[in-house]
């Protein structure tokens, strides 16, 4: 996590799974998707994110809680839209694409929030310092 810009590059990271789902669901790409820990997102949700997080504070980890819930809940919507893209079931398949759009401004929010709250930590943390 102390790469510059990590919560972009995460951001980016979902924002190219979503449109491999999305090129599928318009018939030009055949991405199968993956589960939540499959993607670059959720291997870092899944991985070293809670323990990144935890000199950041409770309010830190609660938005960490919320975006990893979130996320599960937009592989499991990405996913049906890609079976019913496959079974030709364009009503479903319509919902769940509807619905994965609103997971995935979910999403980017409480990622850029996590940046907000790290940097303005980091921000304090060198001005207690000076």
């Amino acid at each position: 996590m102390n790469e510059k810009a990590f919560f972009l590059r995460r951001i980016n990271d979902h924002t190219q799974y979503l449109n491999k789902v999305t090129d599928t669901l318009r018939g030009r790409s055949n991405f199968k998707g993956t589960y939540a820990c499959g993607c670059k997102l959720g291997h870092w949700l899944c991985g070293d994110a809670e323990g990144d997080l935890l000199d950041y504070g409770d309010d830190t980890l609660d938005v960490f809680y919320e975006l990893y819930k979130e996320h599960q809940k937009f592989h499991d919507v990405s996913n049906v839209a890609l079976r019913s893209h496959e079974a030709g079931n364009s009503r479903q398949e319509t919902l769940a694409f509807t619905q994965m759009h609103v997971l995935s401004a979910k999403l980017i929010t409480l990622l850029l929030a996590l940046d907000s709250i790290t940097a303005n930590t980091i921000i304090e943390q060198h001005t207690q310092a000076a």
